[in-house]
């Protein structure tokens, strides 16, 4: 699984850029977003709720706004496209790819979250304190 494309092409309209800052529009897209995510891939079910609905809207965001620059570039030109747009744009898929790497929906982001996992299982039943004196020992130990 190299990529997944939570929203097939087409299912989103080209709308104006403004659609990408409206509450409606956004909860809409990011709904439909949060469908096929779980659809898809369910283990995010045992992740933070929060975490997923973020990601569901930075993702929205970015589908708007790229929607819409693809609509201006391909009807009047890529000159047409507000200079702004494109820092924007940018920023905005960097963030997303951060939050979807954080629900494992990269393969750096899974082997994370299943190492996280057996590492909680593991110490789960130790203290903080007696955690720290033993990474203290293996610490001065190694040295």
């Amino acid at each position: 699984m190299s990529q997944i494309n939570l929203v097939p092409q087409g299912s989103i309209k080209k709308l104006p850029n403004s659609a990408a800052n409206s509450p409606t529009i956004l909860s809409t897209v990011a709904s439909e977003i949060a469908e096929i995510l779980i659809r898809d891939c369910p283990w995010v079910l045992d992740l933070d709720l929060v975490a997923i609905e973020q990601y569901c809207r930075v993702e929205a965001r970015v589908r708007l706004m790229n929607d819409w620059m693809l609509e201006v570039i391909d009807t009047k030109g890529p000159e047409k496209v507000p200079p702004y747009l494109w820092g924007e744009i940018t920023r905005a898929e960097a963030n997303a790819f951060r939050r979807a790497d954080s629900l494992g929906l990269s393969p750096e982001g899974r082997m994370k979250i299943a190492k996280d996992a057996s590492l909680y299982r593991h110490f789960s039943n130790d203290k903080v304190g007696d955690l720290a004196s033993k990474g203290r020992d293996l610490r001065i130990a190694s040295q």
